[in-house]
């Protein structure tokens, strides 16, 4: 029998924190919270094994953070840290968890980190208490609200903006959970497309349009719901993007909940077994009654595992010279900040900071290697696969390792146990443009991504329990 739980945590943090992390914002810290900031956390399994996905509001965690948290919620849980997933909304409105370029602010950013590991491993542990057994159902349906950013202006330059004739993956898939009387407990809903339509002036920390999406469909189902978010490098939210219009965001944030809820509205219908035609009742018209008979509980063959997926990397920067530089920003940034200096200087100085520190944390992880060693994890429940990486993955190569899927349904997220930067198209870097300028993977990496995958959700299609880590080298 598939059984879950879940169970949530606020984790709204001080207003003293660095708040987003744009590079043109001229604030350090927020003056308020537009809406309540959470940690979900669902454990899905069977009397074998089981699962912990966890969904965060907030932009990101880098690989020291998610394997902390992990970590915690093995060794309370006593969980296989290899079965947990740790995955974030990636809202640009969430207090910066690695803002180097703010020292003065590390304990603060410290304080909240631990804020969030104890009040997820606490939710970990109320949602294993509170497993019941359940049914799993899912769907799609189509939102429109995500938008191709990459745009190219006359002089050839990709600016993160609105591209209306680039690609995009409207597909929103849900998956419903209902206990034995045929309530809601978990949906999971699963969208590609970044929470930047609150920019870099919004001083306001956001959940931003995933926390409304939630929010909805909550009212309009019942139970509990995580957002995932899916392959949206390259997917925003179109022209109304960076304008901080809370009433914009929200406005896209419940198209997405409505169009969610209707698919899960649509599912609670589906477990019925044929109709029994019951006979007739002379009323006028002579009505004939049928009667809806509930079926069976049904076998959903769940697994879990990680993989190793080895992908090939860029040269990076010397480290001496990558840290020489972001030291020389950050100290230039401070006394920017504390002389009085204009908005047009503090945004100049922290754009180039912020960029300084992007290639410092390259060339610390990835220095004189030529291959990075990812970890995904993978989760079957029956015909679904969820698929979780650690980078902001194109739309093509989430809808590609769909295509190539032995799975009815298969969601491709990033932003998951970790982030390891941009993995773009090959044919992508010919144009240059931000993702692509702080990527840390060579031409090819999304083509190697998709073949190991194909390979490791075809492997899963055959097995019913969870297996150990593997290696996939294409």
């Amino acid at each position: 029998m598939l059984t879950v739980g879940v169970a949530r945590r606020n984790i709204n943090p001080p207003i003293n924190i660095p708040h987003a992390g744009w590079g043109a914002q001229t604030h350090v810290e927020a003056i308020d919270i537009e809406a309540d900031l959470w940690t979900t956390a669902a454990v899905i399994g069977d009397e074998n094994s089981a699962t912990v996905i966890i969904d965060v509001d907030t932009s990101h965690f880098d690989m020291t953070q998610a394997d902390e948290i992990r970590r915690r919620v093995a060794m309370k849980g006593g969980f296989d840290v290899a079965h947990i997933r740790v995955s974030t909304t990636h809202t640009h409105s969430a207090p910066m968890l690695q803002s180097e370029y703010y020292p003065n602010h590390h304990d603060t950013i410290t304080a909240y980190f631990e804020q969030i590991c104890i009040q997820t491993v606490e939710a970990v542990m109320e949602a294993a208490g509170r497993r019941v057994e359940a049914t799993a159902r899912t769907g799609t349906g189509m939102s429109r609200i995500g938008k191709n950013r990459r745009q190219m202006l006359e002089g050839g330059r990709v600016v993160v903006g609105y591209n209306p004739d680039g690609i995009t993956d409207p597909t929103v898939s849900v998956i419903r959970f209902d206990d034995r009387s045929g309530n809601a407990v978990l949906s999971i809903v699963h969208y590609a497309c970044h929470p930047t339509m609150l920019g870099f002036e919004n001083k306001r920390h956001s959940p931003e349009y995933p926390g409304v999406t939630k929010r909805v469909v909550e009212s309009l189902i019942g139970g509990t719901c995580l957002f995932l978010q899916g392959a949206a490098g390259n997917i925003g939210p179109g022209p109304e993007g960076f304008r901080t219009n809370l009433e914009a965001m929200k406005r896209i944030g419940t198209a997405l909940g409505y169009e969610a809820s209707k698919v899960l509205t649509e599912l609670s219908a589906e477990p019925h077994s044929e109709p029994i035609f019951e006979g007739v009742v002379e009323s006028g018209a002579p009505l004939g009654l049928w009667r809806m008979v509930p079926p069976s509980v049904a076998d959903s063959p769940f697994a879990v595992c990680a993989a190793v997926v080895r992908l090939p990397l860029r040269e990076q920067l010397p480290i001496e010279e990558a840290r020489a530089q972001a030291t020389s920003y950050t100290h230039e940034l401070e006394r920017l900040q504390g002389s009085g200096a204009s908005d047009e200087e503090i945004k100049r100085v922290t754009f180039q900071a912020k960029r300084a520190y992007f290639v410092l944390r390259r060339s610390e992880l990835y220095g004189g290697k030529t291959h990075l060693d990812m970890e995904v994890h993978l989760v079957r429940i029956g015909d679904t696969a969820l698929v979780g990486l650690p980078a902001e993955i194109f739309a093509e190569i989430g809808i590609a390792v769909r295509g190539q899927s032995p799975f009815s349904h298969t969601l491709v997220s990033g932003y998951s146990n970790g982030w390891q930067g941009y993995l773009p198209t090959r044919a992508d870097y010919s144009f240059g443009g931000y993702e692509i300028d702080t990527s840390p993977y060579a031409p090819g990496a999304d083509e190697e991504l998709v073949r190991s995958l194909a390979v490791l959700l075809c492997e899963l299609k055959g097995k019913r329990t969870d297996r150990s880590t593997q290696t996939a080298e294409g």
